[in-house]
């Protein structure tokens, strides 16, 4: 099956773009490999986690230094380990996509699922300034 044209990539990475910045002061630091897998196990051993998920109980996380961006698939996250990309926000990006990957839905990579689903992620994770 072919999946829906993703409409909402664009705009969902202009808004993280705008409030990337400011919420770097306030979110966890994962500016490293190991903070960042740290914050990962953190967010996956949660209670929510297990409540609202239970079929992600760990994602294995694995960096390059040749990977510019990041991405979230069936088998975990692949980060690169730049400053941009090494931010809590990005994490939660990457994670919402593995849920909805690991749920088998078959709809838009930034469709309404994955919005619902990062839009809790920020909101439990990240907390009400986000």
């Amino acid at each position: 099956m072919i999946r829906p044209r993703d409409t909402q990539r664009q705009r969902v990475y202009t808004a993280e773009r705008e409030i990337a910045d400011a919420l770097a002061l306030t979110s966890t630091d994962v500016s490293t490999p190991d903070k960042y897998r740290a914050r990962l196990n953190e967010i996956c051993a949660s209670r929510f986690m297990r409540d609202t998920w239970p079929h992600v109980q760990s994602v294995p996380v694995h960096f390059s230094w040749r990977r510019r961006g990041a991405c979230g698939g069936q088998r975990g996250i692949y980060s690169g380990t730049n400053r941009w990309v090494m931010r809590e926000l990005y994490l939660i990006h990457e994670l919402a996509h593995v849920i909805v990957i690991r749920s088998d839905f078959e709809g838009a990579h930034h469709g309404r699922l994955w919005c619902e689903i990062y839009l809790k992620l920020v909101a439990r994770f990240m907390g009400s300034a986000a």
